[in-house]
């Protein structure tokens, strides 16, 4: 019995940075996690934005400053066990 292997490249598509918007940290952690708010819309008719898609990434420290300075409480969550 013999064995024939095929050796071959392939390409591979990996990310590498997430920037915030605001500040441009990377938002990227070294275990490729983004931790960052992806906030996006898309504007329909009758809008000021009509037919336009906006979005903008926040990392975690201009996020706390956006909601502190708009007056946003966003409801909080916890996952990965019991609250």
């Amino acid at each position: 019995m013999s064995y024939h292997y095929e050796r071959r490249t392939e390409e591979v598509n990996r990310l590498k940075a997430v920037t915030c918007d605001k500040c441009g940290t990377d938002c990227l952690t070294e275990w490729n996690n983004v931790e960052a708010l992806h906030c996006a819309a898309s504007w329909g008719y009758g809008s000021p934005f009509d037919g336009e898609h906006h979005s903008f990434d926040l990392c975690a420290k201009c996020y706390d400053e956006w909601t502190v300075k708009l007056g946003i409480l966003p409801k909080i969550d916890c996952y990965g066990g019991p609250e």
